[in-house]
């Protein structure tokens, strides 16, 4: 029998206009206890880039990691397994699609720290197209979820700012183009949030203006998100430390080259050809089949072109000093490399 398809063209078409789409159960439930225990994982044992998000007056917490996945099996698993590179395949329309980097983020019951309005991709070493998972392992009513600008994706790139002082700490200063005041005048701007359930997914462009309110709920908000790259994008290098940090990269992919390095593995196709192989396939083929549809077997047309501020030609800014420890043939962020602990990170971007 025919594999169901994962995306109908419509809702890739709605994609590429709005740069945000809610997909309803990305995970099935046992993807989703996997995803719970991987969480668990992370609050128990923070990595060098976890913070707390929120002052300590704050009645809830607000907690969050970064690129977890070497070292959390159950983070691996979904971000290579899963359902969501296939349909992160689909969303981008690309060939290729990559791995970019992992982010958990917890909020505890009553938390009253929201998000500032931003675009996640000022603050990362990469050009061109990438999309975001925001998976729910949590029921998030709409008033306590993610809030997307329909529509944003298309650009500018907007200054990134650091959330609590407003400093401009990477783009220089009058570089950019400022946020606007989007809480000032919500209706003018197409805001879109979901009603989520656990295993429901709001994918959603690296240019995509963004934030998040509290949650004022008594339960938790845990959301595992998931990043990926097109097979256009381009190593970034810039003249400051991005958000999160892949120390000393430049070392071994120069600016404007291919996220070619393990770091960043091929996650879609995962075998050559027109596939993917995964635990929901048994390590089988699911071939593309119909013109109409995008399938887990979709090997589609190309990205929309590598992106940077202000170019298209996929050029980054040159960086200053990095370092990382090398571990077998990848690279792996220490706090020893860095010389920093887990707390308070100087680049939040958190949802």
């Amino acid at each position: 029998m025919a594999p169901a398809p994962v995306l109908a063209d419509d809702v890739v078409a709605a994609f590429a206009r709005d740069g945000v789409a809610c997909l309803r159960s990305v995970l099935d439930a046992g993807e989703v206890a996997v995803a719970v225990d991987a969480i668990a994982a992370v609050l128990a044992t923070p990595g060098p880039l976890a913070q707390v998000a929120s002052g300590p007056d704050d009645p809830g917490a607000f907690v969050e990691d970064f690129c977890r996945w070497q070292d959390i099996p159950e983070i691996e698993q979904l971000a290579r397994y899963s359902r969501v590179p296939a349909l992160a395949a689909a969303l981008m329309a690309t060939p290729q699609v990559r791995f970019y980097h992992d982010h958990v983020l917890v909020k505890e019951g009553r938390t009253r720290q929201h998000t500032p309005w931003h675009q996640d991709q000022p603050y990362y070493n990469v050009d061109g197209r990438g999309v975001s998972a925001w998976i729910a392992v949590d029921p998030v009513p709409e008033d306590g979820c993610l809030e997307l600008v329909a529509g944003s994706h298309r650009g500018p790139w907007l200054m990134p700012r650091t959330f609590l002082h407003r400093q401009a700490r990477w783009f220089p200063e009058g570089s950019l183009a400022e946020l606007p005041e989007i809480e000032a005048d919500r209706d003018a701007f197409d805001i879109r949030r979901f009603d989520l359930q656990p295993g429901d997914a709001i994918f959603f462009d690296f240019l995509a203006v963004h934030g998040a309110p509290g949650f004022r709920y008594p339960g938790r908000r845990r959301i595992l998100s998931l990043r990926y790259l097109s097979a256009d994008a381009r190593h970034a290098p810039r003249g400051w430390r991005t958000s999160p940090p892949f120390d000393d990269l430049e070392t071994e992919l120069p600016a404007g080259a291919a996220m070619d390095h393990p770091l960043f593995p091929v996650v879609w196709p995962a075998l050559g050809g027109h596939g993917v192989r995964g635990p929901e396939s048994a390590g089988r083929f699911v071939p593309s089949q119909e013109p109409g549809s995008r399938w887990l077997g979709l090997y589609g047309a190309g990205g929309l072109g590598a992106r940077s501020p202000g170019s298209s030609d996929g050029c980054g800014y040159l960086s200053r000093s990095w370092r990382c420890d090398r571990i077998g043939s990848a690279r792996f962020i220490s706090a020893k490399a860095v010389g920093q602990s887990a707390g308070p990170y100087p680049a939040p971007r958190s949802q």
